[in-house]
């Protein structure tokens, strides 16, 4: 999954955001998808200029029973 996360960062950081993203959805949607994961794909909508997707996808991490501190640090 690391791989596959640097391989999106990397085709975002070369201009092709569309597929990037696309890569790093994927990841998110997989089975076995992590909150690290998530908060990884935020950040990379949010760098993509998509606020409010990144938002959507943070949010339940910031305000829910369990919190996690990098998805507030990301939503400020």
């Amino acid at each position: 999954m690391p791989a596959k996360l640097l391989l999106a960062r990397t085709q975002i950081a070369s201009g092709q955001d569309d597929l990037g993203l696309a890569a790093a959805r994927d990841l998110v949607t997989a089975p076995d998808s992590d909150v690290a994961t998530h908060i990884e794909y935020a950040l990379l909508l949010a760098g993509t200029g998509q606020d409010d997707e990144a938002r959507a996808v943070l949010t339940p991490y910031a305000s829910g029973q369990v919190v996690v501190p990098a998805a507030v640090r990301a939503l400020a």
